[in-house]
Parts: structure tokens; C-alpha cells; sequence
């Protein structure tokens, strides 16, 4: 079967965080047109990006996240966060996502998972549409780690927020083009799509 690699998207067990949260537990193949119904396309093709837990020291999750997106041409709105403001890669921070002046439609958050949910509730006042929660400390860590996770996605849920994570590694799109993982390796720009639930097998085939 041929189909055009720039308007469909290969999806496996993907969830999709709404008030009727569920799986899409098989491979498929997905349309961007499908992709915009379920409203992802603001993860695969955001308008404007924050980077919030975005960081000025070199090996830092935060600063490999910024420095990736900025070096990988993407040609939006790219807004970087920091509880300290000033300036990280050339580029003002903003001390919280509600100082930024405009639109943001992608949030990529980094931060230590105590700070998750009340930086989540700021982004859905500020009209984020989607999430990309790199944090850990959530289910993977236990009980109490699953319940900050169940209020993460009640939280997004409330404003109708999309998720990807927590505890993930980021995604990349080199079609857009948009580098917003912290793996070390850009791919080249192809025609196959690749969704894994592990960080370190999608590491390892990066």
C-alpha cells in the first residue's frame, strides 16, 4: 500500500488524555486529518513551542531539550522557560509560561515532578493545547507517583490538553522540522514514522 509519508502517521498504543481518555492499543495507520480530529496535531505540527525547565548548563535535560529545538530549524515561535528568567542560548527566558507575550500551542515540560501539576494549570490558562511531560517521578515510581500521575491527566483533561509522558523522551518530527527530545542523535528526513513506549529502545535506533 503507498501512501504519502508526510500526511500519514504510524501510531502504537498511544494515550490520548481527554475527558473520555482511552488507548489505540494496535498499530494503524493514521491520517494528519485524523491526527487534527483527535487534536495531535498540535504535538506533531505545533504552531509554537515553550519549552518550560529550559536550562543554560550544558548536560542538563533542560538545556539539551532547548538547545535541540534550536538547532533543528524549526521556524516557529520557540519560547524558552526558566523560574529564573533572564537569557538561555542566545534567547530571553520567561520566568513562568504566563509571562510569554504570545500564543504558546506546545509545552514541553522538564521540571522535578513536584512542580508538574501547578506548571500544567498555568499552561491550560494560557490556552496550551498539548503536553510533552518529560518529568519522571510519576507511576513508575509507585503509589503516590500514580496518584500525582491520575491528577496530571484529570488536570490536562479539565482543559482539554493532549499529553505524550510522562517520563519520556521527547518526540521529533523531521518533516516539520522539529527536534524536541533529548536524544543526541537527529535523524534524517525519511518516510517512516516511529512511536516506542521505551526511551532507550527509541535511543537506541535513533
Amino acid at each position: 500500500m503507498g501512501f504519502e509519508p508526510t500526511r500519514y502517521i504510524w501510531i502504537y498504543y498511544v494515550y490520548i488524555s481527554n475527558a473520555q481518555s482511552f488507548y489505540l492499543p494496535t498499530l494503524c495507520l493514521l491520517s494528519l486529518e485524523g491526527a487534527r480530529y483527535l487534536k495531535l496535531d498540535a504535538i506533531f505540527r505545533p504552531s509554537s513551542v515553550a519549552v518550560i525547565g529550559a536550562s543554560s548548563t550544558p548536560g542538563k535535560v533542560g538545556y539539551v531539550l532547548a538547545n535541540n529545538l534550536l538547532k533543528s530549524g524549526y521556524d516557529a515561535p520557540i519560547y524558552l522557560v526558566n523560574i529564573k528568567g533572564d537569557e538561555i542560548l542566545g534567547k530571553q527566558a520567561y520566568k513562568s509560561i504566563t509571562e510569554i507575550p504570545g500564543d504558546v500551542e506546545l509545552a514541553v515540560i522538564c521540571i522535578p515532578s513536584k512542580f508538574v501539576l501547578s506548571t500544567i494549570e498555568q499552561c491550560g490558562e494560557k490556552g496550551v493545547k498539548a503536553l510533552i511531560v518529560i518529568s519522571a517521578g510519576f507511576k513508575e515510581t509507585g503509589h503516590e507517583g500514580a496518584e500525582l500521575e491520575k491528577k496530571l491527566v484529570e488536570t490536562a483533561s479539565k482543559y482539554g490538553m493532549r499529553i505524550q509522558g510522562p517520563n519520556c523522551l521527547g518526540a521529533i518530527n523531521t518533516h516539520v522540522p522539529y527536534d524536541l527530545s533529548f536524544a543526541s542523535t537527529l535523524p534524517k528526513k525519511g518516510s517512516i514514522g516511529f512511536i516506542t513506549q521505551s526511551g532507550a529502545l527509541g535511543t537506541a535506533i535513533l
